[in-house]
């Protein structure tokens, strides 16, 4: 789920909910918008909404925010596949698995600068990578047992050859970055690291599960 100004929107399998929460304690419900694609992720950005799906990336715009509407859409090959979107340019990473199928484990660098017309610009070997985030040129991946890695996306389009540090021992699988601080949950807990110095990422607290 993701929130937009006064709207919830929520993905139940192949439907995407819009829910009115002008009044948080009245919440009203639209009529759900169908998608023709298994969606795992929404990321919000600039009134649009980014969902990444089974198969590839799709856009919807919120000008009439009870009825979104599709904008367009990159595919590629069975996998899962988060997203997240920074200025011109979205991140996606595919990964293979029991559930997910297919043979790809990248990271894709998308240029939405044409929303009509995204198109992939350079993709990144990984080994198999889970959630993503980013935070100015801090760019997070979670690369299953392989850690968590995070990149230098000053130059989006080379981002993936750029690794500022890996730390092996975290196998991770979600991270949400903001204000300096990264949020990271892995298979045994959840830690909290300081990246206001990229190249010198601090834990700041963890705790086990």
């Amino acid at each position: 789920f993701t929130i937009i100004n006064d709207y919830l929107y929520v993905m139940d399998y192949g439907q995407l909910k819009p829910i009115n929460i002008s009044n948080p304690l009245s919440p009203v419900a639209a009529a759900p918008v169908n998608t023709w694609r298994e969606v795992e992720t929404l990321f919000p950005h600039n009134g649009y909404i980014f969902m990444g799906t089974t198969t590839g990336m799709l856009i919807y715009n919120t000008t009439n925010p009870a009825v979104p509407e599709y904008v367009s859409s990159v595919s590629h090959l069975n996998a899962c596949d988060p997203v997240v979107v920074q200025g011109n340019y979205c991140y996606v990473t595919m990964r293979t698995g029991t559930t997910c199928m297919g043979e790809l484990n990248q990271m894709d660098v998308i240029d939405i600068t044409d929303i009509t017309n995204p198109t992939v610009v350079s993709s990144f070997q990984l080994k198999n990578p889970h959630g993503l985030g980013i935070d100015g040129n801090s760019l997070f991946v979670c690369d299953g047992s392989d850690g968590l890695k995070l990149f230098d996306a000053s130059t989006p389009s080379a981002c993936g050859e750029n690794l500022l540090q890996r730390f092996s021992e975290i196998e991770a699988t979600d991270v949400i970055p903001h204000n300096n601080v990264a949020i990271v949950i892995g298979e045994d807990g959840i830690r909290q690291y300081d990246y206001s110095d990229p190249s010198n990422l601090t834990l700041l607290s963890s705790f086990s599960f």
